[in-house]
């Protein structure tokens, strides 16, 4: 029995399409069917919801909304082409500097430690991991859901195999904020600890500290 009904899918999705304008200009977009797919095989055979959309007189602007329905929340939308995930929603704020931090600034000495860069750049996603949840020596605790979010701030759907960025904030000795990052890759709980968790990062490096990578060149995230 799914969580969410047609009538509560469309809302969903009429929320999204207004939250991001996507039906914005003068083509009058209409809803075509709503279709339920208890097994979806590309997403990870989660049950999905599909809200469609089309244009009288196109054939190429037709496009689903999708949606998750154990976590009822807008995974991404789908064209006749290609997926569209969520727009980064994410905005770099100029932080306030130290007075420590400007003078180090203005003798080009301020470096970035933190995980934005490696966000802004990298083919992988970019998630938060806490790395006092350890479970080995190569694996952390992910996440009890199938969907989490990224750095960003959009929802990534969890699956096996998905190449992950797993970040979480730190610092140095000398108190400046210095990232520790790992690449790693998604997997089920297999094990038989912490069965309310359903996802597991495997690394396939060592956890580094940003300041580290840097002063030995390493780019295993990019």
């Amino acid at each position: 029995m799914p969580n969410l009904n047609e009538k509560s899918a469309v809302e969903l999705a009429e929320k999204y399409i207004e939250k991001y304008k996507l039906h914005s200009g003068k083509l009058d977009f209409k809803l075509q069917e709503v279709i339920f797919c208890p097994s979806h095989p590309y997403f990870n055979n989660e049950g999905i919801w599909e809200v469609y959309y089309d244009v009288d007189g196109w054939d190429d602007l037709d496009h689903s909304i999708n949606i998750s329905d154990t976590e009822e929340i807008v995974l991404c939308v789908s064209t006749v082409f290609y997926p569209i995930y969520l727009p980064q929603e994410f905005k770099i704020k100029e932080k306030k500097l130290s007075k420590k931090e400007k003078r180090l600034k203005r003798k080009e000495e301020l470096h970035d430690y933190t995980i934005d860069s490696y966000a802004s750049s990298s083919k992988y996603t970019c998630i938060y991991v806490d790395f006092n949840e350890i479970i080995s020596d190569d694996c952390v605790l992910l996440s009890q859901k199938s969907v989490k979010l990224d750095f960003w701030g959009n929802p990534v759907l969890l699956q096996e195999g998905l190449k992950i960025i797993g970040y979480m904030q730190d610092e140095n000795a000398d108190g400046t904020r210095d990232d520790l990052i790992v690449s790693g890759t998604c997997m089920r709980n297999t094990t038989d600890n912490f069965s309310y968790v359903r996802w597991l990062l495997k690394f396939d490096s060592e956890i580094y500290l940003i300041s580290d990578m840097q002063k030995e060149n390493l780019n295993l995230f990019l």
